[in-house]
């Protein structure tokens, strides 16, 4: 479930769009003859598109999943290896690599998912969808020892999974400092240069 598309700033700037286009195509009717042709089906599904249906319709969806206990893990559609110059529309900022996972962590709380169970999701139930659960996912002895360590209770507040203290993987722990920032297949975005990056700030 790609829950960072259809919850938090993605789900505000759907509600404007939709204002926008309903208040745009109240403008146009009125300007029509009181007798006007029936729209057709391209007509229609171009409504709705510019509406945000769809989006819409996935959101109920995904509601519906959570509340009916269905087992889901958060999506897969956030990496930075999508070259822009290969893409017609640019790739929101909210599926970044990273940001994108907690905010769609986030987002499962926000379409009903209580705090333990978003993350029960994303780690456990995303093992299970790899097919990984033998060696990730919770924190059993024997397993890949990759951990977060966080300055506040992501239980009180989910957002707190942005407030990262360290970072372990296999056992050992990361010097944040030192990751690569370049990105993969992609040029940088006008103006940049490829021998800098700016950095993400803490727990980003």
């Amino acid at each position: 479930m790609v829950a960072n598309t259809i919850t938090g700033d993605a789900w505000k700037k759907h509600l404007k769009d939709r204002e926008d286009a309903e208040r745009k195509r109240a403008e146009e009717e009125k300007k029509e003859p009181t007798l006007r042709r029936p729209r057709t089906s391209a007509e229609l599904r171009q409504r709705d598109a510019q509406e945000g249906r769809g989006l819409e319709m996935r959101r109920k969806n995904a509601q519906k999943l959570i509340a009916a206990g269905a087992i889901v893990t958060i999506g897969t559609d956030n990496y930075w290896a999508a070259a822009p110059e290969l893409s017609r529309t640019p790739k929101p900022e909210t599926q970044n690599h990273g940001i994108g996972s907690i905010l769609a962590i986030e987002g499962l709380v926000e379409l009903g998912m209580s705090p333990t169970q978003a993350i029960v999701a994303a780690t456990r139930n995303g093992a299970i969808a790899s097919r990984g659960l033998d060696q990730f996912g919770t924190l059993e002895a024997g397993k890949r020892a990759d951990v977060l360590i966080l300055d506040a209770n992501p239980l009180e507040d989910i957002r707190n999974l942005r407030r990262v203290s360290a970072v372990i993987r296999d056992g050992r722990l990361i010097d944040r400092a030192k990751l690569p920032e370049q990105r993969v297949l992609s040029q940088p975005p006008a103006g940049r240069t490829t021998d800098t990056q700016t950095r993400r700030p803490n727990g980003a």
